[in-house]
C-alpha cells in the first residue's frame, strides 16, 4: 500500500518514456535472478531436517554468486570485443548494474526460503515494507531534486533492494543456516545430487515463467516507443497490487503446509480445492473493479498523460486474476516434485506467447490489439495448469494410498 499511495506523486514527476526504460532494466534483472540460485531456494522448505535445508540454502547462495559473476564476465567480454550489449541502446550504462541487481534479488529469495522454513513470516513482512519504503522514497527524492530521469528510477530500485538485504542480514543472519555439517563440501555434493531436479528442471521452468511474465516489456520495447513500455509497466504494476499484497505470503504459507501434509502422509486435495476457491472469491472484487473502471480510475489517479495505462489495465486484468488463482497449483508442482512437467508447460506457454507477438508484429497490430491477444492465450494457459494440477494430486494420492497411506 505504500507504493500504491505514493504512485500519483511518482506519475506526475516521471515521464512514461523514462518509466519504460527503468521497467526494461528491472525486467531483465528479474528474469535472471529467478533462476540464478538454480531454485535451490525453493527446495529449502522441503527436507524434514534443518541440516539438509541449510545445505540447500548454501547451494543456492553459491549458485547465485557464480551466475552473477558470469553475467559480469559476459558483459565485459562483449564490451571488449565491441559486440553491442543487449538493450544497451535503451538502458545505457545502467546495463552494467544488472549483475549486482541480480545478486541482491537472488539473495533476498534465498533468505525468504530459509525464513519460510523457520516460519518467521513477520521478518519477511518487515523486509517487504522496508523495500517498498526505500524504493518509493528514493525515487521521490531523486525525482523531486533532479526531475524525471531513468537513473532516478533505477537508483530508487537499488536502494530498496539494498535496504531489504541489510534488514534480513540483521534480523536473520545467514549464520542461522550453519547447522552441523552445513558447509561441508561432501554434504553439499550429496544434497546437490539428491535435489538435482531443481537446477535441471525447476530453474529452467522458473526462468521460462519469469521470461514469459516479463515478455511484454521486452517485446513492446522492441516493437514500440519507450512510452508504450512505460504505459504497460505502470498498468501492470497497479493491476498487480491485489496480487502482490498477499501472493508471496500465500505461496510461502501454502508451500510450507502442503509439504508438511505430504510428509505426514496426508491428502492434499482438500487444501488445494479450498485455497483455490478462496483465492477466486477473494480476488473477484479488486480485480473486477480494475477490469470495469481501470481507465477512469487511473486517469484521475495518475494524471491525464497516463490515460493509455488505464486502458492497458482493463486489458491485463483477466490474465493477472488467473495468475492469482493458480498460486496453489504452482506451489503444489514443487511439493509433488513435478519439475520436468512444469518445465514443459512453461516452455509450451512461452512458445505460444512468442507466436502471438510474432503474428501481431507481422500484422502491424496496435499495442492494444497485441496485449489483448497475449492475455487471451495466457488465460487459457492458466486454466490448463489448474486442471493438470488437480489431476496430478489425485494420481499422487492414489499412488501413496497403494503404498499403505491413510484413507481420505
Amino acid at each position: 500500500m505504500i507504493t500504491f499511495s505514493l504512485t500519483p506523486v511518482i506519475s506526475r514527476i516521471f515521464d512514461p518514456s523514462d518509466f519504460g526504460v527503468a521497467a526494461l532494466f528491472v525486467s531483465i534483472a528479474t528474469i535472471i535472478s529467478v533462476a540464478a540460485p538454480l531454485c535451490y531456494d525453493r527446495a529449502v522448505v522441503l527436507p524434514e531436517e534443518d541440516e539438509r535445508g541449510a545445505l540447500l540454502a548454501w547451494l543456492a547462495l553459491l549458485s547465485l554468486i557464480a551466475v552473477s559473476g558470469l553475467g559480469m564476465l559476459v558483459l565485459g567480454l562483449l564490451y571488449v570485443f565491441g559486440i553491442p550489449l543487449p538493450f544497451a541502446d535503451r538502458i545505457g550504462a545502467w546495463i552494467w548494474l544488472v549483475p549486482a541487481t541480480v545478486l541482491l534479488m537472488g539473495f533476498i529469495k534465498i533468505q525468504e526460503g530459509w525464513l519460510t522454513r523457520s516460519k518467521r513470516f513477520k521478518v519477511m513482512a518487515a523486509s517487504d515494507v522496508t523495500q517498498a519504503l526505500l524504493t518509493t522514497g528514493g525515487r521521490l527524492s531523486c525525482g523531486a531534486l533532479w526531475g524525471s530521469s531513468v537513473w532516478a528510477l533505477i537508483a530508487g530500485q537499488l536502494a530498496g533492494l539494498v535496504g531489504q538485504t541489510l534488514l534480513m542480514l540483521r534480523m536473520a543472519h545467514p549464520s542461522s543456516w550453519s547447522a552441523p555439517g552445513a558447509r561441508s563440501w561432501k554434504a553439499l555434493q550429496q544434497v546437490a545430487r539428491e535435489f538435482k531436479d531443481f537446477p535441471l528442471y525447476n530453474a529452467t521452468a522458473a526462468f521460462t515463467l519469469s521470461f514469459s511474465m516479463n515478455l511484454p516489456v521486452l517485446v513492446l520495447g522492441y516493437m514500440f516507443a519507450p512510452e508504450i513500455v512505460g504505459f504497460y509497466a505502470m498498468a501492470n504494476r497497479l493491476a498487480r497490487i491485489p496480487l502482490n499484497i498477499t501472493a508471496h505470503s500465500v505461496r510461502r504459507v501454502y508451500l510450507q503446509r502442503a509439504a508438511m501434509l505430504r510428509n505426514n502422509g496426508k491428502p492434499l486435495r482438500g487444501m488445494l480445492t479450498k485455497t483455490t476457491v478462496f483465492l477466486v472469491l477473494l480476488g473477484a472484487v479488486p480485480f473486477g473493479i480494475f477490469w470495469l473502471y481501470g481507465e477512469q480510475f487511473l486517469t484521475v489517479f495518475l494524471g491525464e498523460r497516463w490515460r493509455k495505462a488505464g486502458h492497458f489495465v482493463e486489458i491485463l486484468v483477466p490474465w493477472l486474476y488467473m495468475i492469482w488463482n493458480t498460486i496453489p497449483s504452482g506451489a503444489l508442482m514443487v511439493v509433488l516434485r513435478k519439475q520436468a512437467l512444469w518445465l514443459r508447460i512453461q516452455v509450451g506457454g512461452i512458445v505460444t506467447r512468442l507466436g502471438v507477438f510474432l503474428v501481431a508484429y507481422l500484422m502491424a497490430a496496435t499495442p492494444e490489439q497485441t496485449l489483448t491477444a497475449f492475455v487471451a492465450v495466457s488465460v487459457l494457459g492458466q486454466l490448463i495448469i489448474i486442471a493438470i494440477t488437480f489431476r496430478l494430486e489425485r494420481k499422487d494420492w492414489e499412488q501413496r494410498a497403494q503404498r499403505g497411506g491413510p484413507n481420505r
